[in-house]
């Protein structure tokens, strides 16, 4: 066997006793929304999570993300079904079943910034929120904390314990998602995550 032959079968030889690497899977897409409302007077804290969210990402060539978060207000559960029912009538859910947030997340030094619309109850409001964004190849982690002022909206206050809770609902989302940098992506139901 001539001398290049062999150096040929010695380096296959030599890569297939490598060992093989299995390709690493992406994580799972998840999501979850949750809204935390406290009361006054007796202290009573409640956080009712979104067991079901729909999305729409869009990867712009500029780093930015194109992002609607479809949030079924039916699916809000915190275990005391009390409040439940007065936070889907507060977002009067049996007219107007969706909130929604759509706009553009921005990549940025510090922070990055969520530019865009707030839909819930029939009403539309402009926002702009920080939050923190990651990615790492076709992933998108991002974890954002808005402040909803119901009396600003003139909405009714939920009831928690039979006590209206504070002004403030704080409306929390985390979640990662994969993004394709050529096509929409769009997620039907997410799965609650997983802690």
């Amino acid at each position: 066997m001539p001398r290049n032959s062999l150096i040929a079968a010695a380096a296959l030889a030599a890569l297939a006793s490598q060992p093989v690497f299995a390709q690493q899977e992406p994580e799972a897409d998840r999501a979850r929304v949750t809204f935390t409302a406290s009361t006054r007077d007796t202290q009573e804290r409640a956080q009712a999570s979104a067991h079901k969210l729909e999305w729409h990402a869009l990867s712009l060539p500029n780093g930015a993300v194109r992002l609607l978060l479809r949030v079924p207000l039916e699916s809000l559960q915190s275990g005391a079904p009390g409040f439940d029912a007065s936070l889907r009538e507060t977002f009067d859910a049996s007219r107007h079943p969706y909130l929604e947030l759509e706009g553009l997340v921005r990549p940025g030094d510090d922070a990055a910034a969520w530019t865009g619309w707030l839909r819930y109850a029939g009403q539309t409001r402009a926002v702009r929120a920080s939050l923190s964004l990651s990615r790492a190849g076709s992933q998108l982690s991002l974890h954002a904390a808005l402040p909803l002022d119901l009396d600003g909206m003139a909405l009714p206050r939920p009831r928690l314990g039979g006590e209206p809770v504070e002004n403030e609902l704080q409306l929390e989302l985390s979640a990662q998602l994969t993004l394709d940098p050529q096509a929409l992506v769009s997620g039907g139901f997410i799965s609650p995550a997983r802690e």
